[in-house]
């Protein structure tokens, strides 16, 4: 019986939809097949660098994994340098190339090689850079610029402030350290949808336009002579305040906000130095009132004891769902979360805090399917 040979290829379009709902796993095999699956497979490897995986696990919930050797393919690209036009997402932690105690890398990338290195990509479209920058001022971004890029997290952008001014006017969600020390002068941010990171570069430097701004995390100390007024974020989705004031500062600050009608997530912390633990009621009523919409929420003082956080966390679950009628999930330490399917069902204790955790530190760049 003679073989017969499929002569009529898929469109290449085809090829490229079927092998782009693939994984990582599955992508390194798909690229043993032949030389144009190979093509196509490398392309979508290097497309998306992140250092985690994700997958969905029993309970149907998405699980991470770290992927500790993800700072390689960045090495492979300073030695071909063409990979890099395939790059939109790259998750980089920077000690992981330029070497530092206590990371012992076989190989540490030169400035020169880093500035070739961010040269190769122009097509990037969302970067994060965490950890520390140890090479100096630049980490070789000095007149670098991605076109495209819309999402950027620094954690030391003060390194590199330059960098950060030239694609603020197009990024749309801005991630820095809560402890920097950035000046960005007035800088305008048109499209920023979704800011992380210290209060006071947020109300005293940073220009936006407020009705485009769905995600917003403050984080840090509020100086002395700092508007305390949210009133102008009307259109929040998601509202994020970890800051190291007392409660009277909060509550003045949420009191000056309207209400915030399309909020569903909401976090508040607080706490400074001074405070001594308390078993006081917290004062839910002027804390949410300004969010009766939110689903998820999350309120934690930083002098509250743990035994007393669990003893009182249903009662305060009652309350909040007085004040907020749609909320699903609510959480008052790592160890005292709750979640209900419905307005209409039994607070259950979340073990994992899975509600929360997701709207605590979304991804610049997410995780890669596993």
């Amino acid at each position: 019986m003679e073989a017969s040979h499929f002569t009529r290829p898929f469109p290449l379009e085809l090829e490229h939809e079927i092998l782009g709902d693939l994984g990582q796993r599955d992508l390194i095999i798909t690229a043993l097949v032949c030389q144009r699956f190979r093509d196509i497979s490398v392309s979508l490897l290097f497309r998306h660098i992140a250092r985690w995986s994700t997958f969905v696990g029993a309970e149907g919930k998405p699980q991470y994994n770290k992927l500790p050797r993800s700072y390689l393919a960045l090495f492979r690209i300073i030695d071909e340098p063409a990979l890099g036009r395939h790059v939109r997402f790259l998750d980089v932690c920077a000690v992981k190339i330029l070497g530092s105690w206590p990371y012992d890398i076989p190989r540490r990338a030169s400035k020169e090689e880093l500035h070739m290195f961010w040269l190769s990509m122009p097509g990037l479209v969302a970067l994060s850079i965490t950890g520390r920058i140890y090479c100096g001022p630049d980490l070789g971004l000095t007149d670098v610029h991605f076109p495209r890029l819309k999402r950027l997290r620094m954690d030391e952008p003060e390194e590199c402030p330059e960098f950060v001014m030239r694609h603020l006017n197009t990024l749309t969600h801005l991630c820095i350290s809560h402890d920097s020390k950035l000046s960005i002068e007035n800088a305008t941010a048109v499209a920023l949808a979704q800011y992380e990171g210290p209060f006071d570069i947020f109300m005293q430097q940073l220009r936006f336009r407020s009705e485009s701004l769905e995600s917003c995390t403050l984080m840090g100390d509020v100086g002395e002579h700092v508007s305390l007024s949210l009133a102008s974020l009307t259109n929040l989705r998601r509202l994020l305040l970890g800051l190291r004031i007392n409660e009277k500062t909060m509550l003045e600050l949420l009191s000056s906000c309207d209400k915030f009608p399309r909020v569903e997530d909401v976090v508040i912390c607080y706490g400074d130095e001074n405070d001594r633990t308390v078993q006081h009621e917290p004062p839910w009523q002027q804390l949410l009132a300004p969010f009766p919409s939110a689903r998820h929420i999350l309120v934690f003082l930083q002098s509250w004891d743990s035994d007393w956080i669990l003893e009182k966390r249903f009662a305060w679950a009652d309350e909040i769902a007085q004040i907020c009628k749609e909320v699903v999930a609510v959480a008052f330490d790592d160890d005292a979360a709750l979640r209900r399917r419905s307005p209409n069902h039994e607070w259950e204790i979340d073990q994992g805090a899975d509600e929360i955790a997701e709207i605590v530190a979304p991804f610049v760049v997410r995780a890669v399917p596993r």
